[in-house]
């Protein structure tokens, strides 16, 4: 190790007793515990979360009220299904009633990327923001990750904003942590880009799946080695597609871990070595899983709600992230004993319907994923017609993957009229998620928002 990697481990460790230290507890002193012990205390955490809000949160002492709902004697998490799912539109129109009676210190205004539509603010305690920052690391800490090892981050709005403040800089400096705007990126940026994480030489990259494969591609199709040996690679805030990870870790000869996270429900959940699921973490949000009423759903996909513990400023209960996903009550060979995240599919908000029917974001995930398109998004035009734009590094199956979408897309959902589109790649809109279904005729479309 050299001198300067050692004086960047001591600086960050300085730097954390200071800022967070929840970093230094969860990464050395908090010890595995058992799957009943991380529920029990999940459970303590979420009555002393509920009552608070019943007392200080005029919309939840209304909504209990009329629920029926008495938080004192709560004692088991199937209780919470009398409660309505939250959605962003429930919060927006009613948003003055989830200010805290009294003031809160510490408060901070954050806006989500909009993946569902439209951005959506809310604000976080300083607490739920340091606990944040400690979870993620902590994931990170599942794919090899130590305090103080230099990240190189590829990513757009949400990770990586154009324009930084000086105390943002501060603390990335002090975190080790190297930033790349992938808005509006091209091979320019890409080898200016390569040139700089050359000289950083990180131990890890992490970003947008989109992001992190084009930059790989570009470095296979410039006969280009990385040149930096890479432990692991992050992906975030996107779904990562299986050829998009076999790609990456092909290029970058390394393994990609996933993670899972709405900051806004304050849930979290990450890869391990096994590659297996996400583990969930239990410390500052619950994770549900539930039907279209709200009632808990078990090794069955469903809506992918968050409930934050360690929230004043803004809590949130039984909050629809948006996000599919199925829970299991599995245990992990790597020994960690928390929940399993067992498959996520993002961005559920949009659609498309023909003929009156409708087929969602699972299915046509599927369908797409048995194609060789590397990229894809599919739009809805108008009532009776469907565009799917793909991005092909491989050519020879572009006939017969249309052949194949249009057989089982018809014998769904009836006659309609079906276009292809192959582009290089796959517009995203600025600060916004990428959206692989869009569908003009909806609302709460994002190409609306």
């Amino acid at each position: 190790m050299t001198i300067m990697r050692i004086y960047k481990k001591v600086l960050m460790h300085f730097f954390l007793i200071l800022y967070n230290p929840y970093i230094l507890y969860f990464f050395y002193f908090r010890k595995k515990k058992s799957r009943s012990s991380l529920k029990n205390e999940q459970l303590k955490k979420l009555k002393k979360s509920l009552i608070y809000s019943y007392e200080n949160i005029p919309f939840y002492k209304k909504c209990f009220d009329q629920h029926e709902f008495n938080p004192y004697v709560f004692s088991n998490q199937s209780q919470l299904e009398v409660l309505p799912i939250l959605t962003k539109d429930i919060i927006k129109d009613n948003i003055e009633m989830f200010r805290p009676i009294k003031p809160i210190l510490g408060c901070k205004a954050v806006t989500t990327g909009g993946s569902t539509g439209t951005p959506f603010a809310y604000k976080m305690s300083i607490k739920n923001r340091q606990l944040g920052m400690a979870m993620l690391l902590q994931g990170w800490g599942l794919g090899g990750y130590n305090l103080g090892d230099p990240v190189a981050i590829l990513a757009g709005g949400s990770l990586v904003s154009n324009k930084l403040t000086l105390i943002a800089r501060l603390k990335s400096y002090f975190l080790n942590l190297y930033k790349f705007s992938s808005y509006g990126i091209d091979n320019n940026d890409f080898n200016d880009y390569h040139q700089k994480i050359l000289h950083i030489k990180p131990f890890f990259l992490r970003g947008y799946p989109s992001a992190i494969f084009l930059f790989a591609e570009y470095l296979q199709n410039n006969n280009l080695k990385p040149g930096f040996k890479l432990k692991a690679i992050f992906t975030t805030s996107e779904m990562l597609f299986p050829k998009q990870r076999l790609f990456i870790e092909k290029v970058f000869n390394c393994s990609v871990f996933d993670g899972y996270g709405a900051n806004d429900g304050a849930i979290s959940a990450a890869e391990c070595i096994n590659h297996n699921g996400f583990h969930m973490d239990s410390e500052r949000g619950l994770m549900e899983v539930a039907d279209e009423q709200g009632i808990g759903l078990n090794d069955k996909q469903g809506k992918i709600l968050g409930t934050t513990l360690e929230e004043k400023c803004m809590p949130l209960i039984r909050y629809d992230t948006g996000d599919l996903g199925v829970i299991s009550d599995n245990y992990c060979p790597c020994g960690d004993e928390k929940l399993i995240l067992k498959t996520l599919q993002g961005m559920s908000a949009d659609y498309l319907k023909i003929n009156g029917r409708i087929i969602g974001p699972p299915v046509l995930a599927l369908l797409m994923g048995e194609t060789s398109a590397t990229n894809y998004q599919i739009e809805q035009t108008s009532k009776n017609k469907i565009i799917i734009n793909m991005v092909y590094k491989d050519k020879a199956n572009i006939l017969s993957d249309q052949e194949s979408i249009t057989t089982s897309l018809k014998s769904k959902l009836g006659d309609f009229e079906l276009a292809f589109n192959i582009v290089d790649q796959i517009a995203v809109l600025k600060g916004k998620k990428h959206k692989f279904i869009i569908n003009h005729c909806l609302k709460d479309s994002i190409v609306k928002s």
